[in-house]
């Protein structure tokens, strides 16, 4: 449960560092 915690916080995190990006441009 850790790990699947764990790998929906680093998906959170990298579906909202693609959006931040997204709308730097």
């Amino acid at each position: 449960m850790c790990m699947c915690g764990m790998h929906v916080l680093i998906f959170i995190k990298k579906y909202m560092n693609a959006l931040f990006l997204e709308q730097e441009y």
